[in-house]
């Protein structure tokens, strides 16, 4: 049974994660529609087409990028996959707004999925992105798991908030406010844990070699 990955697994699949995280049309035309579906499925109530849209959703690929580009000392790439990752999340925000306008969210809706008990719902929205972010690495790094599925794990952990949020920017009040503090904790979550199974993966790579 395999325990360790060597260090040319790591370098291998750290080139293969900065070519999939590249900000390029397929990740435009993917994070575009994974956005729209969202949406919709937020607006109708629909699990079912939210995760369809987690299914398509590009935005595991620069995070596992960026702690993977820190733990590596590639201060270029980390830059770089910030500013991608912040035109993408502000790309779904904006996408989010304009189909509200179309399409108005119903304000019950926010209030009951997280709003309420923002105490409990915070909490256990920075768990499921911290776990998220280590599976995803793993998924990711370790042979023989499809890397589509920690792809889901992030997209539930991030697209749906991020699709709220722009829905939140159209209503009256100061929604947006709580929708964005969840955001947040959920990216820094994700990052968290993509960061530590990076660096628990470099550290026992380069104890075998």
């Amino acid at each position: 049974m395999k325990t360790k990955l060597t260090a040319k697994e790591i370098d291998q699949s750290y080139l293969e994660i900065k070519e999939k995280s590249q900000f390029d049309l397929d990740f435009l035309v993917l994070t575009i529609c994974a956005t729209v579906i969202c949406a919709l499925g937020i607006y109708m109530n629909n699990l079912a087409v939210v995760i369809g849209s987690m299914i398509i959703s590009p935005l595991l690929y620069p995070i596992i990028n960026l702690a993977t580009s820190i733990i590596k000392f590639d201060l270029r790439i980390s830059l770089k996959q910030l500013f991608f990752q912040l035109v993408s999340f502000f790309l779904v925000i904006f996408i989010a707004f304009l189909i509200s306008k179309i399409f108005p969210i119903n304000q019950q809706t926010v209030r009951e999925n997280y709003l309420n008990n923002q105490q409990l719902i915070y909490s256990a929205y920075f768990l499921i992105a911290l776990f998220s972010g280590i599976a995803a690495c793993f998924c990711f790094f370790w042979p023989g798991i499809l890397d589509a599925l920690a792809g889901i794990a992030i997209s539930i952990a991030l697209l749906p908030p991020l699709t709220v949020l722009g829905f939140t920017f159209s209503l009256t009040n100061d929604q947006y406010l709580p929708i964005a503090y969840i955001v947040i904790l959920n990216y820094l979550g994700i990052f968290l844990g993509s960061l530590i199974m990076v660096f628990i993966l470099n550290i026992t790579s380069e104890e075998k070699s």
